[in-house]
């Protein structure tokens, strides 16, 4: 959809050419690669701004999912809480049995090395 560039280079006159044969193949020749080069360069510009609006496209949906995502811990959370405070009782005695049966057992392994050493 770009407009083909014209060539930067001017054209040779022809009392030029015929002065100085041996420069017009060199003069020639930058002609097809300009263009080319020009034509690169113009697709490569519009990649470019493809590229631009497709990273301003994917921020906005990463936002968007950024604002989902703490909305969804928030309701998580709020759930985890009153699950929490539920059973949080039981738990802590749980936890509390659990310790002491630990400790107890942990006593008791301690004095039968005492008392094998001893």
């Amino acid at each position: 959809g770009q407009p083909s560039p014209a060539p930067t280079a001017p054209p040779l006159e022809d009392d030029e050419a015929a002065e100085a044969p041996v420069e017009e193949p060199k003069a020639a020749l930058p002609d097809p690669l300009e263009l080319k080069l020009n034509k690169y360069r113009a697709e490569f510009a519009g990649k470019r701004r493809a590229v631009g609006s497709a990273k301003d496209r994917l921020g906005k949906f990463k936002d968007l999912r950024g604002q989902l995502e703490r909305y969804a811990t928030a309701d998580a959370t709020d759930a985890a809480a009153a699950d929490a405070n539920a059973t949080a009782p039981g738990a802590i005695a749980g936890a509390a049995k659990d310790l002491l049966e630990f400790y107890a057992q942990r006593r008791a392994t301690t004095m039968e090395r005492l008392n094998l050493t001893a």
